[in-house]
Formats: C-alpha cells, sequence, structure tokens
C-alpha cells in the first residue's frame, strides 16, 4: 500500500473514532485515493 493511501486510511480510522463520527451506522467508507476518477 503507498503511503498516501496509508495516511488516508489513517484519516478514515481517526475520523470514524471521533465524536463527528456518533451517528454514522452501516457504511462503506471508501479509501481508495482518488484511483476511481480514472477508472471510466
Amino acid at each position: 500500500m503507498p503511503w498516501p493511501w496509508r495516511r488516508q486510511v489513517a484519516y478514515a480510522i481517526v475520523f470514524l473514532a471521533s465524536d463527528k463520527a456518533n451517528y454514522i451506522t452501516g457504511i462503506v467508507l471508501n479509501v481508495s485515493g482518488g484511483i476511481e476518477l480514472f477508472t471510466f
């Protein structure tokens, strides 16, 4: 996993552990590093 993607995963984990994510349940949080922008 390249370094920028590791940082994004870490940010996602910190967000989900924060109070801002209190009402998030049953969601798929896609951390793709923007790779999906080029799949069309």
